[in-house]
């Protein structure tokens, strides 16, 4: 695939992650639409150590993917919400996909924020 094509492609897509019908309806199913003050307690390693006390080294085993599942919830929840964010994770997954290094895929994921900021102004304007 042509490095041009795919950059705009991932950057537009992106965009489009966000602000699409389709995705504001899977933010509801999966309750990502609005923060939850409980998970950001349960995402926090100081919040189990202060409700179990000494016991936290005996539950670590349980804590710890709590506080991972939790965290990872919360990471979701804050790349949905911010196109530059989307755009560059799927410029990053299209980069490996099309078998670039690593190099090149941080590159093209980062040019294809810039596409998505090109793509957002030109959005704007025919508002």
């Amino acid at each position: 695939m042509e490095p041009t094509l795919l950059i705009i492609s991932c950057g537009v897509l992106g965009y489009e992650i966000v602000f699409s019908d389709l995705s504001f309806y899977v933010r509801r199913f999966l309750f990502l639409d609005r923060e939850y003050p409980q998970l950001m307690l349960l995402s926090a390693f100081k919040a189990h150590r202060k409700i179990l006390g000494r016991w936290v080294w005996l539950l670590l085993p349980i804590s710890i993917p709590i506080v991972m599942i939790s965290g990872l919830w919360r990471f979701i929840q804050k790349l949905l919400e911010c196109p530059f964010c989307t755009s560059f994770w799927v410029g990053m997954a299209g980069g490996f996909v099309t078998g670039l290094t690593i190099t090149q895929a941080v590159i093209t994921a980062l040019c294809s924020m810039a596409a998505c900021a090109v793509y957002n102004l030109i959005r704007m304007k025919s508002i």
